[in-house]
């Protein structure tokens, strides 16, 4: 179990801790402000959760003003563009 109260299969926050040395988010130069789309229809909502939450500090960290963006009730982001997609395609 980690401190934040989640447990995780083993070896599991070594690999996520892994990935996201790997993925070196790259930003424009001068970015002062980072809005990540939280993932509404995620396998594990609380462990999603922890991970945006934990991102954002340290973006907030890094200086940046970061908004957390959250999809309607009982849609994702996908879902709600695709919900939208069909009548602006015949606009």
């Amino acid at each position: 179990m980690t401190g934040n109260g989640f447990r995780f299969p083993e070896g599991f926050v070594d690999d996520v801790r892994a990935r996201i040395r790997a993925a070196r988010l790259m930003m424009p130069a001068g970015t002062k402000r980072l809005i990540p789309l939280a993932d509404a229809d995620n396998a594990d909502p609380p462990l999603a959760e922890a991970l945006l939450r934990r991102a954002s500090t340290r973006f907030v960290g890094m200086g940046l003003t970061v908004s957390i963006a959250r999809p309607e009730e009982g849609y994702d982001f996908n879902s709600m563009l695709d919900a939208k997609a069909p009548a602006e395609a015949g606009a």
